[in-house]
């Protein structure tokens, strides 16, 4: 199983899928977890933000492909 890490956290939904669409267009898997109970408490996300997560492997690459 691959070890994933945050490599943005976005404080916006569609922000977090600009920047998902951003790493999917450069072939870099990529997934995007959200603390907001499934929709019910949408404030958590404005607490802790939307992560975009990679695989470890993938990190330098998909930092080259957001900047």
């Amino acid at each position: 199983m691959n070890e994933y890490v945050c490599i943005y956290r976005a404080s916006e939904p569609i922000e977090a899928e600009l920047i998902k669409s951003k790493l999917e267009d450069a072939k870099i898997p990529c997934m995007v977890r959200t603390n907001d109970a499934n929709g019910t408490m949408p404030h958590l996300s404005l607490e802790r933000g939307i992560e975009i997560l990679v695989p470890k492997e993938s990190e330098s690459e998909a930092n080259v492909a957001l900047s």
